[in-house]
């Protein structure tokens, strides 16, 4: 856990759609998910406030991106606004993207995510998956 005024980004990983696990390969032409998962301190996560996630999902072999999606909400329902209501209601939590299907077969592909917390002095973190590839 991140000390009291601290948010961390602990794993990102791809897992097939509905799933639970991480995993190395994913289907072709299957729409699968990117999962984020992050921690914030007592102190912060307490006082409220906005957080932003930002993801790219690249395709190493083309050094292109091939998907760009992003997540906003606020920490803990004291500082949501009647009506935005928190989606970050936990200290830990997970943070799924549904990723469309992807046709390029064996490419190495890298998720990478990138995360604002707060308001005036915001915290950023990023991380980054491992190395996966879609399959046949």
């Amino acid at each position: 856990m991140p000390n009291a005024n601290e948010a961390k980004l602990v794993r990102v990983y791809p897992r097939n759609f509905g799933g639970v696990v991480a995993e190395e390969a994913i289907p072709t032409n299957t729409a699968f998910e990117i999962v984020s998962e992050a921690e914030v301190g007592s102190a912060l996560f307490n006082n409220g406030g906005p957080y932003n996630l930002i993801l790219t999902v690249e395709d190493l072999a083309a050094s292109t991106v091939v998907y760009n999606a992003n997540k906003s909400g606020w920490l803990h329902e004291a500082a949501a606004a009647a009506d935005a209501p928190p989606n970050w209601s936990a200290q830990t939590f997970q943070f799924p993207f549904q990723v469309p299907a992807q046709p390029v077969l064996n490419h190495p592909y890298k998720a990478r995510i990138v995360m604002t917390v707060g308001a005036a002095d915001k915290i950023v973190v990023h991380r980054a998956s491992e190395v996966f590839v879609i399959v046949g």
